[in-house]
């Protein structure tokens, strides 16, 4: 059905037409006594009609492909300018030197974290080869209701950077999403293979706190099926990205 509705394919059909149409007009003159007058006109108001509407449709099917390609080389020189600044303003907070920015911030909600699942046994055994990712609905309801809680305390003094670096980030994967460009999962593997790991993690679990990502249940939906794409890649534990499903 793709292939009817296809403009080339219309193209090339017609095109395909012209000289089977010649072929008919000439059979007519030299075996049913046509007049040289009638295959000609046979051959200008069927062949020529036909030739005419082929080249319409290539005509509009380059404009189309050139259209295509220009919308597409906007698209990525814009999305390369928003990973830049989103680059630069992750920068800021998520410094290489791992004692300064959101870093130690980031640390301390980690080390909370462990001691308040891991050290109390409530977090049930973690993804390998051998076991696949899964979650119980206890655990799952007991981590939404304490992450919000571990975050807060940790990233006390950074609410507005936070708040900034996941705005940004929002920003560039709706630019993504609202687009017209096809193979969007291409340019979601570019902004993630750009993410640091300080950086996915803050992103995610701080998806879950409202008070820090003020994210519209839209845009929230969009981060967590973000990050689904992924299956916890980089995630404090992989299965925690049970917690992004409704």
């Amino acid at each position: 059905m793709k292939g009817i509705m296809d403009p080339k394919f219309w193209a090339i059909l017609s095109a395909a037409m012209v000289p089977v149409l010649v072929v008919i007009s000439c059979l007519g003159y030299r075996y049913c006594d046509w007049t040289f007058e009638q295959s000609t006109a046979f051959t200008g108001a069927y062949a020529g009609t036909f030739a005419a509407f082929s080249g319409f449709l290539f005509i509009y099917v380059n404009f189309k492909q050139q259209q295509t390609q220009f919308e597409r080389q906007s698209f990525e020189s814009s999305l390369h300018r928003l990973l830049d600044t989103q680059k630069r303003i992750a920068g800021e907070f998520f410094p290489f030197d791992p004692a300064n920015g959101l870093v130690p911030s980031l640390r301390k909600f980690q080390e909370s974290y462990n001691n308040k699942f891991i050290l109390n046994h409530i977090v049930t055994v973690e993804y390998s080869d051998k076991h696949p990712i899964e979650m119980d609905d206890e655990e799952k309801e007991l981590k939404l209701k304490i992450i919000p809680e571990l975050f807060k305390n940790a990233f006390v003094n950074y609410e507005r950077p936070v708040k900034e670096n996941m705005k940004s980030f929002v920003g560039v994967l709706e630019f993504i999403e609202l687009s017209s460009v096809p193979n969007k999962t291409n340019y979601f593997n570019l902004l993630f293979s750009q993410l640091t790991q300080a950086e996915i993690r803050t992103y995610f679990y701080g998806c879950f706190v409202p008070d820090f990502s003020h994210f519209s249940e839209r845009e929230e939906k969009l981060v967590k099926d973000f990050f689904l794409l992924y299956h916890g890649k980089e995630l404090m534990y992989k299965k925690d990205i049970l917690l992004a499903k409704p």
